[in-house]
């Protein structure tokens, strides 16, 4: 996997991908997707290396590509330690490997199970936040702790809450 920074090309990332990735760039390039009763949001091809970078995934868990979102607490990803890059749903607060759940073998098995979504123009582009994340004891049911963030705004806030909880875990790491 080539390092991912602000200077990476997306040709450059592309081969190192899944085909049946890149494939799905070529005839989609994101969208908003069902995937049974949840929602998936896939970004496109040119958000891939930015977001990644603004998410600071490479910090956190070294070695994901995260290629999307459920639309609010969780990303999807490839697990590119693996020569399979599995595909993995890991959170945006506290995102550490040993929180990452392996959802498909493969990007291939993983798209046959979503189906078009109709948008909802209201929240296009947005992700659905905890005021206080759940890993930090907030409410996951509560509608107060829910809040509506614009893309920059959701990646402020997935970088503060992450500091918190490194801050925290240093803290109660043994001297």
């Amino acid at each position: 996997m080539p390092h991912i920074s602000a200077k990476t090309t997306l040709a450059e990332l592309k081969r190192s991908l899944p085909s049946s990735y890149v494939d799905f760039l070529n005839h989609h390039d994101g969208g908003e997707w069902a995937c049974g009763d949840d929602l998936v949001v896939t970004w496109s091809a040119e958000q891939l290396v930015p977001f990644n970078n603004e998410y600071r995934v490479q910090t956190l868990a070294p070695g994901l590509l995260l290629f999307g979102s459920d639309g609010s607490a969780e990303a999807y990803g490839f697990d590119m330690r693996s020569p399979a890059m599995p595909v993995v749903l890991i959170p945006f607060v506290g995102m550490n490997w040993e929180f990452a759940i392996s959802v498909a073998e493969d990007f291939g098995d993983w798209r046959r199970t979503l189906k078009p979504e109709q948008a909802n123009s209201s929240h296009a582009e947005m992700q659905l936040a905890e005021l206080k994340p759940v890993l930090l004891g907030g409410d996951p049911v509560d509608p107060a702790n829910r809040i509506w963030l614009t893309r920059d705004q959701h990646f402020g806030y997935v970088r503060f809450w992450n500091n918190v909880v490194m801050a925290a875990n240093a803290k109660s790491a043994p001297q």
